[in-house]
């Protein structure tokens, strides 16, 4: 697991890799997990990862509650 991994566009929050899979993950406070996907697909934080199943996984979490509220996921 990669916290805050550098590519050309920017930083992802978390990129996890397991068995051969790569879960690119971008959290976002009090707004939308389709935000946090549009933001990876946005900045090609996946980039580096062609040709490897890769996931995109946007979560919002709640600054009140400190709370995952919801999450979004795309396969590429």
């Amino acid at each position: 697991m990669v916290v805050e991994d550098e590519s050309a566009g920017g930083r992802a929050d978390v990129v996890v890799k397991m068995n051969g899979v790569v879960y690119v993950i971008e959290l976002k406070v009090d707004k939308s997990a389709r935000e946090a996907l549009e933001q990876i697909k946005g900045k090609g934080y996946h980039e580096p990862f062609r040709g490897k199943e890769v996931y995109l996984v946007g979560i919002s979490v709640s600054s009140k509650s400190g709370r995952v509220v919801k999450w979004a996921l795309d396969q590429l």
